[in-house]
């Protein structure tokens, strides 16, 4: 375990390389390196203006992180309200295919999330942001309540589909809100069951063997994001304060102020 002492947070990042830093993902890295950054320490030196004229109303957030503050809220342990995984892309893209096996990915790990916590999902959320960072959300109550991936994914795949024709995709992400217990006794026939018990043995060996020792055909080799990367049994993060980001909301499209959103 490392003890970073109060007052003493600059100097044990300082060295860092620059992608330790929560919130700068590959893109990141690359628009920093044009200025000469290579460690957390020469991004907390870089003057925010530059850094606001480059990145805007994130800018100031990652100098702030540079130099180990952080207004964070730090979470008190109580019942998760939304289970989500998100994906940012080393290169933006605009093929439907990779962006489809990536909602798989995501819809998998929040399926195995939502089990591992015995709760079920009555609502599924996707995030979408482009290359000019606007971000777009979108969700759609499910008939039922559930916690298997491929209603999740199909109802992402629907949400998604619509809103990124002709659009370079730089994070896609998935959430299921409005989470209730599950019931023991399922209500929805044979079928569903059969369902389940797949899905539990596949849950199984992740929990003896690894995350890595069990996935769908579909996403292997495919370079997407690996879904159960983060342990599935984890409990969602607490909120984070993020990247600023223009919302469109799903009624009248409208731009609307900035409203914060997790990185």
């Amino acid at each position: 375990m490392v003890v970073v002492e109060p007052g003493t947070e600059a100097d044990f990042l300082a060295p860092l390389p620059i992608e330790r830093l929560w919130g700068v993902g590959a893109s990141t890295r690359r628009a920093l390196a044009d200025y000469q950054v290579v460690t957390i320490g020469d991004l907390a030196q870089l003057p925010q203006d530059i850094l606001t004229r480059r990145f805007g109303s994130q800018g100031p957030v990652l100098a702030a992180r540079a130099r180990g503050l952080d207004p964070s809220v730090v979470g008190d342990g109580a019942a998760a309200k939304s289970v989500s995984h998100e994906h940012t892309f080393d290169v933006d893209t605009a093929d439907w295919e990779i962006l489809e096996r990536t909602l798989l990915a995501l819809s998998e790990g929040v399926a195995g999330r939502l089990r591992a916590g015995g709760v079920k999902a009555g609502t599924v959320a996707v995030k979408i942001r482009d290359t000019e960072f606007v971000t777009i959300t979108r969700q759609r109550t499910l008939p039922q309540p559930t916690d298997l991936t491929e209603p999740i994914w199909r109802v992402a795949v629907a949400l998604t589909h619509p809103e990124v024709r002709g659009m370079k995709v730089r994070l896609l992400g998935v959430a299921a809100t409005h989470l209730t217990e599950r019931e023991q006794l399922s209500l929805f026939g044979i079928e569903d069951e059969r369902r389940r018990r797949v899905v539990t043995a596949a849950d199984r060996i992740r929990d003896r063997f690894g995350p890595r020792s069990i996935t769908r055909a579909r996403l292997l080799r495919s370079g997407v994001a690996e879904p159960f990367e983060r342990d599935h049994r984890d409990a969602p993060e607490a909120p984070r304060v993020g990247r600023r980001s223009v919302e469109r909301t799903p009624d009248d499209g409208v731009v609307r102020e900035p409203v914060q959103h997790e990185p």
